[in-house]
Formats: C-alpha cells, sequence, structure tokens
C-alpha cells in the first residue's frame, strides 16, 4: 500500500492519503481537471478534529503531485466556524464546534480520541499512501454550559453535556459524515437549537435548495430562511461561487427526519453570518442516558453533469454508494441528462413528485409534471 515516488498516478476511485504530524491530506482526481485535497486537523475555538481545509487544484495530466498539499489551490470551505453543531443549551448558552463558554474565553468541547483507518489499517506513523477507503473516526466531549463553577477566575464545568461520536468517510469528491451523541448530563436540559450539518463554503453566490423556497438558484443576499411545514421535503442545499459547487445534503433518517423541529420552526437558514444550516432540533429536552444521531454527505465538484435551463444535476455518495441527484423547475418538463452507465441507478433514494425514469447506456430520462427532485442510488 505504501507508495514511494516523486509523482502519483491516480484514478476516479484512488486516493492518495498523507500523514504529517498531527495532520492529514488526502487527495483525490474528480475530474478530467481538478483535484480536491482535504486537510484534516484540530482546529476552531475547541481545538476538535475535522476536516479543516477543503481545496481544489488543477490536475496534471492524471497525476497527483507528491507535494500536493502544499501547492497553491482554492479553497472550498475552510472551518474557521463549524461546519459540524453546535447546541445552544437554554439558561447555559452555546456549547460544541467552534464555541466558546458565555465569557469568551473557555472551551465547551475537545477531542478526546482519533482514529484514522486507510483501506481498513490504522495510520499512526507519517507516511503516503494510495487508497480505496478512509476512515477517520473521532470521539468528543461535549460540557453542559449550565453547570459550571469558578476556580481561580477559572471557569470549569462540573456536568458533560455528551460524548459526541463522528465518523467521516471520504470518497472522493464527497465526504460522509455520521454523527452520534450519547448525554452524560445529569441535570436535564433544553436543547433550544441544534444544527447539526453547517456551510463554511467560501465566497458563495448562489443558492439552490431543492424541494425548499428556493428551488433554482437564487443571488445569496437574497436567500433567508424557511420553515418545516411549508417544506417538509426539503433535505439539502446546494451552494454555487465563481468556481465550483458544494452540496450539503442530510438523510431523512435520525434526527434529519426533523421530528425535533416544529411545523412552525425554521428547518433551512441561509446567508447568516456568511452560512446556511440545517436545523435539526428545536426546545427538544435531553437527560443522561438519551442519545440521536444524524449523517449526512459534503461534496465539492467544480462542473456538475448539468446545469442549464432549470435543471441541476450531480453525483455524490449516500451509504457509501454513487448516487445522482437531480432536480428541476418548471410545469410538465420532460428532461434528458447525459450520463454513461445511467442504469446502475438501481434504487430510488426519492421522488417526492413521482416522476417518471427512463434510462438507457447513454441517458437519464425525466418526465415530471412540476418543479421536482430525485435521488437514485447503486
Amino acid at each position: 500500500m505504501l507508495f514511494v515516488g516523486v509523482f502519483f498516478a491516480t484514478n476516479a476511485t484512488e486516493m492518495i492519503v498523507k500523514k504529517s504530524g498531527k495532520e492529514f491530506f488526502i487527495a483525490s482526481r474528480i475530474d478530467e481537471e481538478h483535484v480536491i485535497v482535504y486537510n484534516f486537523r484540530n482546529c476552531m475555538f475547541n481545538d476538535l478534529f475535522t476536516f479543516y481545509k477543503v481545496s481544489l487544484l488543477k490536475d496534471s495530466g492524471g497525476i497527483i503531485p507528491s507535494n500536493f498539499e502544499k501547492l497553491p489551490a482554492i479553497i472550498l470551505n475552510e472551518s474557521t466556524s463549524d461546519n459540524i453543531g453546535p447546541f445552544a443549551v437554554k439558561l447555559g448558552g452555546w456549547c460544541g464546534g467552534n464555541h466558546a463558554y458565555k465569557d469568551e474565553k473557555t472551551r465547551t468541547a475537545r477531542t478526546i480520541w482519533t482514529r484514522v483507518l486507510v483501506d481498513g489499517k490504522v495510520v499512526l506513523k507519517d507516511t503516503t499512501f494510495v487508497a480505496h477507503d478512509i476512515n477517520i473516526e473521532v470521539k468528543n466531549d461535549i460540557y453542559s454550559p449550565i453547570s459550571t463553577r469558578k476556580v481561580n477566575q477559572t471557569i470549569e464545568f462540573i456536568d458533560k453535556l455528551c460524548l459526541e461520536r463522528v465518523r467521516y468517510r471520504v470518497n472522493g469528491g464527497s465526504i460522509e459524515v455520521m454523527v452520534e451523541h450519547y448525554y452524560k448530563n445529569k441535570l436535564p436540559v433544553i436543547i433550544e437549537r441544534y444544527y447539526g450539518m453547517q456551510s463554511m463554503f467560501r465566497e458563495e453566490k448562489w443558492m439552490l435548495t431543492p424541494n425548499g423556497q428556493y428551488d433554482d438558484w437564487t443571488p445569496i443576499e437574497k436567500v433567508d430562511r424557511f420553515i418545516k411545514k411549508d417544506y417538509p421535503y426539503f433535505n439539502r442545499f446546494v451552494e454555487k461561487n465563481g468556481n465550483s459547487y458544494q452540496a450539503t445534503y442530510i438523510s431523512p433518517k435520525g434526527l434529519g427526519e426533523r421530528k425535533e423541529v416544529k411545523p412552525d420552526d425554521v428547518v433551512f437558514i441561509g446567508n447568516s453570518w456568511t452560512k446556511s444550516y440545517h436545523k435539526t432540533i428545536g426546545g427538544a429536552s435531553r437527560e443522561r442516558g438519551d442519545k440521536d444521531s444524524w449523517i449526512g454527505t459534503y461534496t465539492w465538484f467544480a462542473e456538475p453533469i448539468i446545469d442549464a435551463n432549470g435543471v441541476f444535476a450531480y453525483e455524490g455518495v449516500i451509504n457509501g454508494k454513487q448516487a445522482l441527484f437531480v432536480n428541476w423547475v418548471g410545469e410538465k418538463k420532460e428532461i434528458e441528462i447525459p450520463l454513461k452507465d445511467a442504469g446502475v441507478f438501481k434504487h430510488i433514494i426519492e421522488n417526492p413528485s413521482h416522476a417518471k425514469i427512463r434510462k438507457t447506456t447513454e441517458s437519464l430520462y425525466i418526465k415530471g409534471d412540476k418543479t421536482g427532485s430525485i435521488i437514485l442510488s447503486r
């Protein structure tokens, strides 16, 4: 598995993994012209281990230079704030993610354990690999902001809110995120807000929310928020800047089912402090022994399959399998999406408008009577 040399040749299913001290760098060719580079490290105010930077660089004839992590690249996503979390606890304030305690100087969470598996093997030493399967496992302690004491002018937490377990599965241009919370708090709390899945995509100019209010590209300055009862099937948003896209999909399972968001509460917040958010908890109680979870996929790409005439399609990953995401606007559309081997997408994940789907070896055909969305997977 160890590959020594100046350059790394890679195809669409291979990734290059480099461990350097406490950081990991992962590179993957996502199309004929671009390579995506992930940097995992401890970051944000609470120094939690997560993806810190996602960058785009030009591929060079199908090979990735051995110093790919040092090359000039376009930064797509940078965790100077939360991508995942945090919690807003009634009477206590924010905790987890990038958030300090109310004194604005005390950390509210910490990473206690990290494990990186490359093709099933734990990586301990600085090295470089060619890999097909990358899983990064993290455990974080998140402290309850309603249970503190002051010792020598320093705030100390006397109760944990929860143990947070996060697994990142890197697959080409996507990172699947699986989050579990095991609540340890001795004193019951009310979670006023938990966003879960957020976006730190840089320089966004347009927003698209399939099954949501913004069903066609909307300038970001005109994007606000919408509520659950108006858009019950909403599960993803896509951002576009001048050179790339980021899609943020949350599975309709666990917290992604949004049972703990009231009908009149918001499920999406856009253009807020340069960020956009999924909301998954609004005013729910938690006590010792409770647990919850969610699964989502971040996907980055320079070119979608199609983005024209009210039709948008891209490929991502769901549950480790290749997935196709399509949405369209307008009445009585018959859409042809050029796509080699469309027949591999055998499973319908989502089709709320009951559009008709036909597949050939060269194209995917969709016939819908109204604005709609589908998700297919292998």
